[in-house]
Formats: structure tokens, sequence, C-alpha cells
């Protein structure tokens, strides 16, 4: 059977119902660089969308290396110059010799390599993985800080994942085209609001590299030797190198350990709301002293007046002292040009002698938790899945009634006594005693 000379893969094309000869003929003038328009006027041909979709490709004297058939080829032009390409086309088999080609045969050859290729990645990712991470972890050797991360990773897996392992997509921006059509594009990366909590958890191991992860998502990421980079954008899957009871945990059947089984003790709730109240009361001396004090109110100092007023005050009146204090420090340094050591004691002391007025008379006011203090994505997760603060107003309740117990365990930083100095009736060494309060600020009566 005799080949068609020309094939075309529009079949609306108008050059259809012309002669071969006429067809060949305005394909040449194509090729010379004859402005499409003119080359409509001189062939009376109809307006179409493309005229470059309306040429048909014209045979050749090769055969497909696929199907040995007949090959047709096609020029397509360089603007309007006398530059152009041949894209070749299989009309049987459609094989078009490119490395996209979707014909039959090099979809399914591609497919083979790949198969091939992703053996040959697994095999080695094994290998790598038995090498390098052979230790693994009971559930009862984690702390409760890692048990608390593990949960806040779990929750914030991708949704569409199965949950056998952490593969942390989301969508990080949107993006729109000319048309203003919306595309989302996801990515393999932790969110920031777990990048810390990830980081550590992988540097203990608790979460390591998963064998479920497949070499396009990883050969981006990591060297020859499977290195991994944790300061990269983690595309790779992870999973939980935790066991129970000779059972790997996968990240549904950890969170219904945690949020079912797991019994938060009092003991290790006081110690997290702690470590909150703490972080509150910084961040408040920060909002109060923040370019008006010169010197810095020391770690120690805060962890010191935690320990005084925890058990006894709420956040709320803990920060109606610090109000106090704050703005006496400030009086203090700046007429005494005080060190930043006489500082810190001179806060110690003044704190300590309101919390001593304040708690014997039960005159403390509540102040309310300003609006530039926002709590970490961690705190408010401990907060609400772990002390179940839901539906207890906690910033003004001391934790006598958040804990209802007669048993408050020791906190991880002792309390000790103040120095002597602190007592109502000596003032601080080198300190003047008529300086130490403004007498007369009515919004901290003393």
């Amino acid at each position: 059977m005799a080949q068609e000379k020309h094939y075309f893969t529009n079949s609306d094309s108008p050059l259809k119902n012309l002669s071969p000869e006429i067809i060949q003929s305005i394909i040449e003038t194509y090729k010379e660089g004859t402005l499409v328009g003119q080359i409509r006027r001189d062939f009376d041909l109809k307006l179409t969308p493309s005229f470059y979709k309306d040429l048909p490709y014209s045979i050749t004297d090769e055969n497909c290396d696929l199907c040995a058939s007949a090959v047709y080829e096609k020029p397509k032009r360089v603007s309007n110059s006398k530059n152009y390409s041949l894209h070749k086309i299989c009309a049987n088999c459609k094989h078009d010799f490119t490395d996209s080609c979707s014909c039959d045969t090099c979809v399914e050859v591609r497919a083979v390599e790949k198969k091939k290729k992703e053996t040959e990645f697994k095999d080695a990712w094994v290998e790598y993985l038995e090498a390098n991470y052979s230790n693994s972890y009971q559930l009862e050797e984690l702390t409760l800080y890692d048990e608390i991360n593990l949960a806040i990773i779990a929750t914030k897996v991708d949704l569409d994942n199965p949950k056998e392992y952490l593969s942390f997509l989301h969508t990080p921006s949107r993006s729109y085209n000319r048309y203003y059509q919306h595309h989302s594009k996801k990515e393999y990366q932790f969110p920031d609001s777990i990048q810390s909590f990830a980081k550590q958890l992988i540097n203990k191991e608790i979460i390591i590299p998963s064998i479920h992860s497949t070499s396009n998502v990883l050969l981006s990421s990591i060297d020859d030797d499977f290195v991994i980079n944790v300061e990269l954008k983690d595309r790779y899957h992870w999973e939980f190198n935790v066991y129970n009871k000779g059972t790997k945990l996968t990240p549904n059947s950890y969170l219904d350990y945690f949020f079912n089984d797991r019994k938060i003790k009092t003991s290790e709730k006081i110690i997290l709301w702690r470590d909150i109240y703490k972080t509150l009361l910084a961040d408040y001396v920060a909002n109060q002293l923040e370019n008006v004090l010169k010197n810095d109110i020391e770690n120690y100092t805060i962890e010191t007046i935690t320990d005084l007023m925890i058990d006894d005050f709420s956040l709320s009146k803990a920060f109606f002292l610090i109000y106090c204090t704050a703005r006496n420090t400030v009086f203090y340094e700046n007429k005494y040009k005080a060190n930043q050591q006489k500082v810190n004691t001179f806060f110690l002391n003044n704190i300590t002698d309101l919390f001593n007025r304040h708690n014997k008379d039960k005159t403390a006011q509540d102040f309310n938790l300003p609006h530039a203090i926002q709590l970490s994505y961690y705190h408010q997760f401990i907060i609400h899945n772990v002390l179940d603060f839901n539906k207890t107003n906690y910033f003004y309740l001391s934790s006598d009634k958040l804990f209802p117990t007669d048993h408050l365990p020791e906190y991880p930083l002792s309390k000790e006594p103040l120095p002597e100095e602190s007592s109502k009736e000596e003032p601080v060494k080198d300190i003047p005693s008529d300086v130490i309060y403004h007498d007369n600020d009515d919004d901290c009566p003393f």
C-alpha cells in the first residue's frame, strides 16, 4: 500500500483538501522565510489560530527504528527567518524521536529503566540505613520533651500521606501564570513552626530517613554517599525510630498512644507549666525594659523570680509585680549609674519585697497578657494538648488552682532562699534607702 506523502496531526487543517503538490509548495515557501500572512494570501488559505499546527509532516526516506514504518518530518521556523529545525514523527507508532516521546514503546522502555534504577537505589539505600541507623529507641527511653516533640511532628504531617512515614508536604506559596490561573506547588520540607523540633529529633536519631524514600525525592538533597544534611530543605521522607513492645511506631500509632494511653503525671505537668511560666515572665520583663534599661536582666534572675512566684501568684499578678519592679529598676539605674550585677540584685530584692507584702495581704492586681507577647507553637501545643487548659483561663490562676495536689514536685531548678539583703527591712548593699521605690506611683502602691 502506497504511503501518504503528508501526515496531518491537526484533523481540522484547511490544507487537508489541497493537492500534495500545493501542500509541498506551501511547506517550501514556509521554509524560505516568507511571512505567514503572505503565504495565506498567496495560497488563499483560511485564517486559523496557528499556521504551524495546520502544516502537515512530509514523508522521508527514513524508517522508524521501532516499527520500520516511514518517518515524516516537519519544519519549525525560528521567527520569520530562513532558520528552521526539523521535527520527526512515525505516523504508525507515533514515535517522535525525542527523550520525552510518549509513544507506547518509549513509555514502556522508560518504565523498565525507572524500575531498574529504583531497585538499584533501594538496595543501596537499605544498605546505607542498616549501616548508619542500626540503633533504635524503646518508647520508655524517650524523655517527656522527646514525646511532646514527636507528637507535634506527627500532627503536622501531610494529610494526604498514609502516615507510615513523615513526608511534610506543604504548599509554601501561591503562583499565577499569565492567565491568572492559580497553581499550588507542593514541596518537601519541614513547616517553619516545627523546624527546630524536627532537627532535635533528627540529631538524636529518634526520627530517621525512611526506607520508603524514593530516588526522585532523595537525589536532589544528598550526595553520592547518602549523607543527610539537616540544614537543607528536607525533601526526603522520615520515619519514627521508636518501638513499643517490639512494634515500630508510625505517626498514627504514636498519636494514638500519646493522646489515649500516655497519662501525663501531675508532676510532669507542673514541670512543663514552669517552663511556660518562666518564658512568659522573661518575655514580659523584656517587654517592659527593652530599650529602656541599659543593663540586661540575667537568666538567673528570671529563674529565681519564677521559683519565687509560681506557687502563689498567677501570671496576671506576677506581671503586676514585674511592672512595678521594672519601673523602680529603671529609676535606680538612671540615678546611680549601676552596673549589671547591682541592677539584677536590685531587681531581685525589689520584686521579693513586693511579693512578700502582696502575698500576705492578697493585694496584687491582675494584669492582662499584652498583645505583643505571643506564645510559641510549642507552648500552645502543650497548653491545649498536654496541660488541657482549653477551658481554663490559666493566665489568671495560680498553680494550686491549676494543679490541685498536696504534693508538689521539686522543680528542675531547686528553690533557694534569697539573700538576707532582700528583706524589706534592709536596703540593698550600696543603695541609699531613700530611692528603692517610686513614692508617687499610684499604679504600684506599696
